[in-house]
């Protein structure tokens, strides 16, 4: 049965592999005789390692016949164990098994894994220690399962103890301390590879560390260190191989040596001698020391208080059971001995986890006989181990490893299944799938391509249905394994498709556009005619590598004919349709074998297409459209500026004037000379272009320079500034990328003069030496010219232009100089760009802001002089103004872009000192106003050294200017201003004229005249009072209807509300006019010496004057000398704006 199982699974790892060959032959799509091919090397290589492998046991078995028979006897037996070392070996391998087997046939399998069921437990220890004597006096329920004899003396190698709670397996003291290093050693990873072979996943719960007592009282210093030395070495090597970290259990037997302890026992209850005597470890801590120190300490005092307890009931204890604690007290010296070099982890070894310290006793003496009694021992087995059985920890690495090994194994076991499967569905069901698709895809509906009554649209889809139909059809006979058309005897279907095809794209779609091509011209217009050109040239270059296959050198890219070609000529065909034109046409070519019918549709296009040229003469603009139609990046000012703001119509370079454009207009110009290459007036074409294109390539880069700073007007807000302004002193400053970019952009045309192309040319070499953002060191030229080679067109053009300088220098026969105003020039925009970073720095403080535009106003004609990094920028530009020429005309261009970051920082700083100004109107005015009486505010304001005349005179004075006729206007310097408010401008101007009102006392003079009401009215007034109230006292005039006058004394600092009274029959009219500028809102109100009142002007009595028939009330004055106070009005202001300029 044995023999027939081995042989199935042979068999199935023979037809496994063979089904991953011939799937795996299948995905790759190669023929099936490769896939028997590499059957065939694999099997042939199996069976040659298998061959090899038995030749080479052979040859290993002869030897150790060989070796036998010269070693004569044989090994030798072990004195002191009575057996061979292979006799050893195999002992402990049989007695594994059996207990193994008897397990796995016990009722623990009704549990679960009988061998992972119970924990398992590992007592380790030097001989003689007490282990085994130990396990069989702690009294543990043992089942009756026949394994080996537990015999009195040392443990041969193991002995397994089964009982309730676990299993525990006594190992021979010589696998702690070995007697012969090699055997014991070699025993010992036996034991541990079979621990390791059965449970891997829980291989050992725990490990009793055995040592005796009489031990750790007697044994020198170095013969305990040597015994902790040899236990840690079995100790790591167990877990190296089980790799696990194993909780160890310190147990001190032959605790009855301890003098006393037999005696103190002897007083103990039998239940509390079951109980375990120790203390259990809960501490992560890696201090053993301490932890032991501890331990011991509490044990000695629970003995000390069972002492106490024992003396209460027997007072005749002998002088060793007082004397206990102290006797083992002087354990400690030697269990720290010990474990110093048994647990302790140091600079080589990690320390396994201890877990605790417990004492126990087998033999005792009781009245001069030895008594067999275990002490201390079952509830450690029973109940302390057991609990402690989720204590066991993996180490991380190897678990991982195996883990993962395994997961691997699975994984690629499971995946080279799925293929093998996958790969005899496919070989079965591959012919039906293909056949099936292509009967999905194409059955049900009609490719018609010859119908008259077709659109042009339906053809096209038509075409390209039938396209791919032929191609499934081509690709589904490449790849079938099987022959199917030789088989069947049938001809091949896919010839006559194909004969089909060519002939409909000829007659339904070629011939119907080509016949009227040049009629088509004559009417198109001209945005579309790049679109045609195009086309045709790519339908021209087709034909030729067609035709010519040979005759290219390189091989050409093949560019697509445009989407829209068939779009311009027939405005009704969708763009979706049109755009399937590419691909049925470049089929077409490919499949036609008729090289005569391709001559003659070249010859047919070519003329087509010189006609188009001619017919356009003068006018490239098409080529142009052309150019920006195949989805290359013009050049935006977001490009450079960033910003959130999007601008209504902002300048732009279009596609066809980067290099990008021009690299493809040259590829298309070779395309137009290759698709006429036999026509010589296409010379003098592409002449005239060119001329006309360099002119429009230059002046579009010129165009958008002048424009350029256009871009700050991106800016949002503070952040955007504030982000732009620190770019302005690093490598990403919008002015120095577009003077590189002009450059490099416009190196394509190096004998073409343009303005400023020197100082662009030149600057490009300062680039190269000057440090990018004030922070970083020196560049190098040729480092430079490396790294421009790596950044495609732009950098090789920009690689050219370093060659400049170098070349006038030879040319020139004075290189010293020429050396040193380069070096010059270098330090001078070194300098430039430090005060630029200098400029960002400090570009937070609103106050240096403001002093550096203030600075502008005052100088505008030296903006160098001053002390702050704009100044310091500004002398960095006249340096170099001085070393390469002060600016002219032609060299206008470079210096407004050169000095663009420094207007970009006025800018940001005309924004801020607008901030700070507007913060020092609310410090210095409005603050000092508060608390201010009303009737002072005109002093405090516009009196002599008022608030408002000193801020003008301070803060504002070289903003703001004073015209003839005009008044105080806003200064303009460089086209600047500060954003002041008009309001303010406004209470300036007025404030000047009403200067002369503050601080003085008018006198206005008025005499009465007859008051009246309608003639219809009940009543009439006849008693008038004006009341004016001031400081000291109130002035009253009465108006009794005849003729009296009165001199009112005014001044704005001591009077202020005005009442008017009217006594009309039985009532009184009131009218108040409060306020400081109260009579002078009076006067306004009587400003031609006569009011008219009417009941609305009274809504306390209109209901009464109503009754009384009064309609209006005419009051009349004549009055002099009130211009002053009526002029105070609007001259003297009171209430200040609290925004005087604009901040962000």
């Amino acid at each position: 049965m044995k023999t027939f199982l081995k042989f199935l699974l042979w068999t199935f790892v023979v037809l496994l592999i063979s089904a991953v060959v011939m799937s795996v032959t299948y995905l790759l799509e190669r023929p099936l005789t490769d896939g028997l091919y590499a059957l065939a090397a694999i099997f042939g290589i199996w069976i040659a390692i298998i061959i090899i492998r038995k030749i080479i046991i052979r040859l290993r078995a002869r030897a150790q016949v060989r070796n036998i028979l010269s070693k004569g006897s044989g090994e030798e037996v072990v004195d002191d164990l009575g057996m061979t070392p292979t006799e050893l070996s195999r002992s402990l391998r049989h007695g594994w098994k059996r207990t193994v087997r008897a397990l796995k046939r016990s009722q623990l399998k009704f549990q679960g894994d009988p061998l992972y069921v119970l924990p398992w437990y590992m007592i380790f220890g030097r001989p003689t220690s007490g282990k085994s004597t130990s396990l069989r006096n702690a009294k543990l329920l043992l089942p009756s399962i026949d394994l080996s004899e537990k015999a009195e003396g040392s443990t041969l190698n193991i002995e397994w103890w089964l009982h309730e709670e676990g299993i525990v397996i006594d190992t021979a003291g010589r696998y702690a301390v070995p007697d012969n290093l090699e055997r014991d050693r070699k025993e010992w990873t036996q034991l541990l590879n079979m621990v390791a072979q059965h449970k891997q996943k829980e291989p050992i719960n725990g490990v009793i560390l055995v040592v005796a007592a009489d031990r750790l009282l007697n044994a020198s210093e170095d013969d305990l260190l040597e015994e902790g030395r040899q236990v840690r070495n079995s100790i790591n090597r167990m877990m190296e191989k089980l790799e696990v970290k194993v909780p160890i259990y310190l147990m001190i037997t032959k605790s009855d040596l301890i003098p006393g302890f037999s005696g103190w026992a002897a007083h103990l209850p039998d239940e509390v001698k079951s109980q375990a005597m120790g203390y259990l470890n809960d501490s992560d801590s890696g201090d053993y020391s301490s932890i032991v120190d501890y331990a011991l300490d509490n044990v000695i005092e629970r003995v000390k208080d069972l002492r106490l307890l024992m003396m209460e009931q027997d007072t005749s204890l002998s002088d060793e059971v007082l004397m206990l604690p102290s006797s083992m007290e002087r354990l400690r010296d030697g269990l720290q001995t010990f474990i110093k070099t048994a647990l302790k982890g140091n600079a080589y070894q990690e320390a396994p986890p201890f877990r605790g310290l417990y004492f126990s006793s087998s033999i005792h003496d009781e009245q001069g006989s030895t008594v067999r009694e275990g002490m201390f021992l079952h509830d450690l087995f029973t109940r302390i181990l057991p609990s402690d059985r989720g204590l066991l920890v993996n180490l991380p690495s190897a678990v991982r490893l195996r883990r993962a090994m395994r997961r691997y194994a699975l994984g690629i076991s499971g995946a080279l299944t799925f293929v093998a499967l996958v790969g005899l569905t496919a070989l079965y069901n591959n012919d039906r799938e293909v056949l099936a698709d292509i009967y999905t895809n194409y059955a049900g509906s009609e490719i018609n391509v010859t119908s008259p009554d077709l659109s042009t649209d339906e053809k096209l889809e038509n075409l390209y249905r039938l396209k791919t139909l032929i191609e499934s059809l081509e690709e589904y006979q490449a790849s079938s394994p099987m022959p199917w058309t030789l088989l069947t005897g049938n001809a091949n279907p896919v010839a006559g498709l194909k004969e089909e095809y060519i002939r409909s794209v000829q007659q339904s779609l070629l011939t119907p556009y080509d016949e009227n091509l040049k009629a088509t011209i004559d009417d198109m217009q001209r945005t579309n005619i790049s679109s045609l050109a195009g086309g045709m040239v790519r339908r021209i270059n087709a034909l030729q590598d067609r035709l010519n296959p040979e005759s290219e050198e390189e091989e050409s890219e093949d560019l697509p004919i445009g989407p829209d070609y068939i779009t311009v000529q027939d405005p009704a065909v969708t763009a979706d349709s049109s755009a399937l034109f590419n691909d049925i046409y470049i089929t077409y070519v490919a499949w036609n074998p008729s090289l005569v019918t391709l001559e003659t549709e070249k010859n047919s296009l070519q003329s087509a297409l010189l006609y188009l040229v001619k017919n356009n003469h003068g006018d490239y603009s098409w080529i142009i459209q052309w150019a920006d139609s195949q989805g290359f990046d013009s050049v935006r000012l977001r490009d450079y500026w960033g910003g959130s703001i999007t601008l209504a119509e902002p300048p732009a370079i279009e596609a066809a004037y980067t290099i990008d454009g021009y690299d493809f207009i040259q590829t298309f110009l070779d395309e137009f000379q290759r698709a006429n290459m036999d026509d010589k007036q296409l010379t003098e074409v592409k002449q005239d272009f060119d001329k006309y294109y360099q002119r429009q390539y230059i002046q579009a880069w010129m165009d958008f320079a002048e424009r350029f700073d256009e871009g700050k007007l991106k800016q949002r807000d503070h952040d955007e500034w504030t982000n732009l302004l620190d770019r302005m002193a690093t490598g990403d400053n919008p002015y120095f990328r577009l003077m590189e970019d002009i450059y490099a952009q416009l190196s394509v045309f190096e004998e073409i003069e343009y303005p400023s192309k020197e100082k662009l040319e030149f600057f490009a070499e300062i680039q190269s030496y000057s440090i990018s953002d004030g922070r970083a060191g020196r560049g190098n030229n040729k480092l430079l010219k490396k790294a421009l080679g790596k950044f495609g067109k732009v950098g090789k053009a920009a690689k050219k232009g370093l060659k400049v300088y170098t070349k006038a220098t030879k040319d020139s026969g004075d290189g010293d100089d020429n050396d040193k105003v380069l070096d010059d020039s270098v330090k001078a925009v070194d300098a430039y760009k430090q005060a630029l970073a200098e400029v960002a720095f400090k570009a937070s403080s609103r106050s240096q802001s403001l002093d550096s535009i203030t600075t502008l106003f005052t100088n505008p004609d030296a903006p160098e002089k001053g002390n702050g990094p704009v100044a310091s920028a500004w002398v960095s530009v006249k340096q170099l103004q001085s070393l390469v020429g002060r600016p002219v005309s032609t060299t206008r261009l470079f210096w407004k872009l050169f000095t663009g970051p420094i207007d970009t920082a006025y800018d940001y700083m005309q924004r801020e000192s607008s901030c700070e100004i507007q913060t020092r109107w609310e410090n210095n005015v409005l603050a000092a106003l508060d608390g201010v009486p009303r009737n002072e505010l005109g002093n405090t304001l516009v009196g002599e050294g008022g608030l408002l005349w000193n801020f003008v005179n301070t803060e504002v004075s070289p903003f703001v200017s004073k015209e003839y006729k005009r008044g105080y206007v806003k200064s303009d310097v460089n086209s600047r201003s500060l954003q002041l408010t008009e309001t303010f401008l406004d209470i300036v101007n007025k404030a000047s004229n009403g200067a002369f009102v503050v601080g003085n006392e008018f006198v206005v003079s008025m005499n009465a005249l007859p008051s009246g009401a309608n003639p219809d009215a009940k009543v009439s007034p006849y008693a008038t009072f004006i009341d004016l109230h001031c400081s000291d006292g109130t002035q009253t005039m009465a108006n009794y209807n005849y003729p009296t006058q009165h001199d009112f004394r005014w001044s704005l600092e001591t009077c202020g509300d005005v009442t008017l009274r009217i006594d009309i029959g039985q009532l009184t009219l009131l009218k108040d006019y409060n306020g400081v500028k109260g009579f002078s809102k009076f006067l306004v109100d009587f400003q031609d010496g006569r009011r008219v009142f009417t009941p609305d002007d009274f809504p306390n009595q209109r209901a009464q004057l109503a009754n009384l028939g009064v309609r209006y009330i005419d009051l009349n004055y004549e009055i002099h000398g009130q211009r002053p106070v009526v002029q105070m009005l609007d001259t003297v202001p009171l209430d200040m704006p609290p925004t005087i300029a604009y901040c962000w």
